[in-house]
């Protein structure tokens, strides 16, 4: 039998930076618990030897009309730290798996296996890039001029991985220092 696959239109750049506005302007000042209640996601956390800061996923339930709808779940990493071993707050952890869970597809959607080549890795690694810029746009609001990653990871209590992200994604810098 013949599968259908889905086809995926990743969002670029300014359909990012728009989406961001739209959840910043919805939930400025809340605390991601309170997101979580109002999107009615499962929000999970603990520590984990895993390196990675979490994950999402949607379970599929049968409601009390027994029609199936879709829960997201995330998982946060309390233990996560970027490579350079810096913590990463959850709120970024958050932000980046909510983008995953409402606008990345599945994994199987997305890749093509081929006898000597997969898709897999290159296409896992853009929407690793498109939710890290996700979440740069929802806890970065403002550049000012001469900014470096470390005085915006400091100012919105970001990792400096993410806030050179933020410069790379805004300004075009790499935001090495």
């Amino acid at each position: 039998m013949n599968q259908i696959k889905r086809t995926h239109i990743p969002l670029r750049r300014e359909e990012i930076r728009d989406l961001a506005h739209h959840f910043r302007e919805r939930y400025a000042g809340w605390p991601i618990e309170r997101v979580a209640e109002r999107e009615k996601i499962i929000l999970l956390r603990g520590p984990s030897p895993a390196n990675q800061g979490g994950f999402s996923n949607v379970t599929i339930e049968e409601d009390s009309d027994g029609l199936l709808r879709p829960i997201p779940a995330i998982v946060i990493n309390t233990a996560y730290r970027t490579p350079h071993g810096e913590p990463v707050p959850e709120r970024e952890i958050f932000w980046h798996e909510f983008y995953h869970s409402f606008y990345s597809p599945a994994s199987n959607d997305l890749s093509v296996d081929h006898d000597h080549y997969s898709t897999r890795g290159a296409l896992h690694a853009q929407e690793e890039r498109r939710a890290q810029e996700f979440a740069a746009w929802m806890l970065v609001e403002r550049l000012a001029l001469g900014d470096t990653p470390h005085d915006l990871a400091e100012r919105y209590a970001v990792s400096t991985d993410l806030a050179r992200i933020a410069l790379q994604s805004r300004t075009g810098q790499t935001g090495f220092d």
